[in-house]
């Protein structure tokens, strides 16, 4: 734990030095705010996902699905492989 505060501290001191951040605070600022904006995407990415899954389960339900047409079901299978890494890369 010691070893991963050293370099995040690092990290920070190289931002400022760069002269792109005047203050430690300020690259805090920003990292975070970049988290946030990374969670957002996710949960509407899921979201999306979910909701496409729903409606493909719904159109096999009702038989408006037959085999050989894309459904909303397939298109989010498609993309699911990509959100789960984006989910677990760090």
């Amino acid at each position: 734990m010691a070893g991963m505060l050293k370099q995040l501290e690092k990290l920070v001191q190289d931002r400022v030095k760069s002269g792109r951040y005047t203050s430690a605070s300020e690259v805090i600022r920003e990292a975070l705010r970049l988290l946030e904006a990374h969670d957002r995407a996710l949960d509407q990415g899921l979201t999306r996902l979910q909701s496409d899954v729903q409606e493909g389960l719904g159109q096999l339900k009702v038989a408006k699905w037959r085999p050989g047409l894309r459904c909303p079901g397939e298109f989010a299978a498609a993309r699911a492989p990509a959100l789960a890494g984006s989910l677990i890369s760090p």
